[in-house]
């Protein structure tokens, strides 16, 4: 794996980029590194330099004996996480195509959910849009979950031993509206 550090704040989306060329992205102390698998690493660069946004090669920080590691819930950007790990995965192009799509039944009767879904999916066979699945990990100084407003975006792993090296339900986003540049950068 490739680990960049990223430099700068982007001038344009970067979920595409993100949801093509990077396996994981980790979030600390308002800085941002992407690693991802070698053979993506050129398109990876050159998106984010399209985006207005510098690359370095740096290893990103390993999270710090003292943190506990929790389960994030959704991708609202957070300012109490020590470290942040957001794992994505690209979805293939007939399982994406298949959810853009939705229910065939509301497709038939309902013309404007048939209308809309079926101008997602042409976004995602023209490649200008993806789907892909996260999961979010943060680890966090205990004080920090005792706050009610940390514990509304963050679960902490206690009794589930198996969370913490198995990935667990995360969540699904359109790599297009967003979602991913504001969470890395927000």
């Amino acid at each position: 794996m490739t680990t960049i550090r990223l430099v700068g704040r982007p001038v344009a989306d970067l979920d595409l980029v993100l949801a093509r060329a990077a396996d994981r992205i980790v979030r600390s102390d308002g800085t941002v590194w992407v690693e991802g698998a070698p053979k993506s690493h050129d398109a990876l660069r050159r998106g984010l330099a399209l985006a207005g946004v510098g690359a370095v090669e740096e290893e990103a920080p390993a999270p710090r004996s003292d943190l506990v590691q929790s389960l994030g819930l959704g991708l609202e950007p957070a300012s109490e996480p020590a470290i942040e790990i957001l794992t994505i995965r690209l979805l293939a192009l007939g399982e994406s195509t298949d959810r853009a799509l939705g229910s065939r039944v509301l497709r038939r009767i309902i013309p404007q959910y048939r209308a809309a879904r079926e101008g997602a999916c042409r976004e995602l066979l023209r490649g200008s849009a993806e789907i892909v699945w996260w999961e979010r990990r943060a680890w966090l100084a205990a004080a920090a979950l005792r706050r009610a407003e940390v514990r509304r975006s963050f679960r902490p792993i206690v009794f589930d031993r198996g969370a913490l090296a198995s990935p667990r339900q995360g969540g699904l986003l359109r790599a297009r509206g967003g979602a991913l540049t504001r969470w890395a950068f927000g």
